[in-house]
C-alpha cells in the first residue's frame, strides 16, 4: 500500500506544468509582480523629469548671472530694503527702466552714465490721470529734445550749468548757438557789446500778444523773401536816427517821364507792398507815386 502510493506520488510531481493548475495565490503574486514594474517605470519618468527641470533652472540661472553679473557679492546689483534703493554698479545692459518717483542718481565723484548703441535715448514722465501731459526728453545725436515742461535744468540746483528756469535762461559758457523750433518768453537779450542773431533756414515770425518791441544800438533785418510788419490793432513804429532800407532788391516800377538819380518809396494798399520809382525832374516829387505806368506787365501791386 505505502508503495503504490510513493509510486503515484512520484508520477504526479513529474506531470508538466501545463496540466497543473495555478491556484489564487499564484495569479494574485503575478498581479503584484507587474504593479511593482509600472511603479518603476513611474518612479524612473518622475525622476527624469525631474532632473530635465532642474538642468532647464541651472541654465537659466547662469544666464542671469552672466547677463546680470550676479555673484556671492552682488558685483552689479544690491537692493536695500530699508532705503528703498536699487544700486547699480559696472556695466549693465538694459531695455526700459521704469521708475516710480523718477529718480536716478549716481556715487559721489562717479559720473552717472546712460548710454544707447545707434538708437536715441528718451526719458518719460508719465501722468496717469491725463496721459495728455506726459514730459519727454529725447537724447540723440544731432541734438537734445525737451517737450511739455516746466523747467529744465543741468547740474546741482544750488549751481546749474544750464537751466531754462526763469526769470532769466542763460547758455553755458562756451555755447554760442540755441537751435529751437518755438519759444515762448517775456524778453530775448544779449551780453553787452555782443550782437544778438536771430537765424531760420525757412522763416521766422515775432509775436507779441500786447506789441513787440525791437531796441537795439544797431538793427538789420534781411530776408531772401518778403518781410512783414504788421499790428492788428495798432500802428507800426519805425524810430531811430536813421533808418534805411537796401533798394537794390526792391521792384523799379519805370515812370512815364525820363529816369532820375533819385528815388521815391511807394506802398501799395491793402497789401503793404514797399516799391520804387524814380523822381523826375518835371514835377513835385510827391506826385511820384502816382505818376507811374500801371500797366497790366508793371503793374506793382499785382
Amino acid at each position: 500500500m505505502m508503495k503504490s502510493l510513493k509510486n503515484v506520488a512520484s508520477q504526479n510531481l513529474l506531470l508538466p506544468n501545463r496540466l497543473i493548475k495555478p491556484t489564487k495565490k499564484q495569479n494574485q503574486t503575478e498581479e503584484n509582480d507587474w504593479l511593482l514594474v509600472a511603479t518603476n517605470w513611474y518612479f524612473w519618468i518622475y525622476t527624469w523629469t525631474l532632473m530635465v527641470v532642474a538642468i532647464i533652472g541651472l541654465g537659466a540661472t547662469i544666464m542671469l548671472m552672466v547677463v546680470l553679473r550676479f555673484t556671492t557679492k552682488m558685483e552689479s546689483i544690491e537692493f536695500l530694503t530699508d532705503s528703498e534703493l536699487t544700486k547699480l554698479m559696472g556695466n549693465i545692459d538694459l531695455d526700459d527702466i521704469y521708475k516710480v518717483d523718477g529718480i536716478m542718481e549716481g556715487f559721489k565723484d562717479i559720473p552717472l552714465e546712460i548710454m544707447s548703441e545707434n538708437d536715441n535715448i528718451l526719458l518719460h514722465v508719465v501722468n496717469p490721470e491725463d496721459k495728455s501731459l506726459e514730459s519727454a526728453i529725447e537724447l540723440g545725436f544731432s541734438k537734445t529734445h525737451v517737450k511739455n515742461i516746466d523747467s529744465f535744468t543741468v547740474g546741482e540746483p544750488e549751481n546749474p550749468i544750464f537751466t531754462t528756469s526763469f526769470p532769466n535762461f542763460g547758455l553755458p559758457e562756451g555755447v554760442r548757438h540755441l537751435d529751437v523750433a518755438t519759444v515762448y518768453t517775456n524778453r530775448i537779450v544779449s551780453p553787452i557789446n555782443e550782437t544778438l542773431i536771430l537765424k531760420s533756414s525757412n522763416y521766422t515770425r515775432l509775436k507779441g500778444n500786447e506789441g513787440t518791441v525791437i531796441d537795439g544800438s544797431k538793427i538789420k533785418w534781411s530776408a531772401e523773401g518778403d518781410i512783414f510788419l504788421r499790428s492788428v490793432n495798432g500802428t507800426v513804429v519805425l524810430s531811430s536816427a536813421g533808418i534805411y532800407l537796401d533798394v537794390q532788391n526792391l521792384p523799379v516800377v519805370l515812370s512815364n517821364k525820363f529816369a532820375a538819380h533819385q528815388y521815391k518809396l511807394c506802398i501799395c494798399m491793402p497789401s503793404g507792398m514797399v516799391f520804387r520809382v524814380p523822381v523826375s525832374t518835371s514835377y513835385n516829387s510827391h506826385m511820384a507815386c502816382s505818376m507811374i505806368d500801371l500797366g497790366e506787365s508793371n503793374h506793382p501791386c499785382k
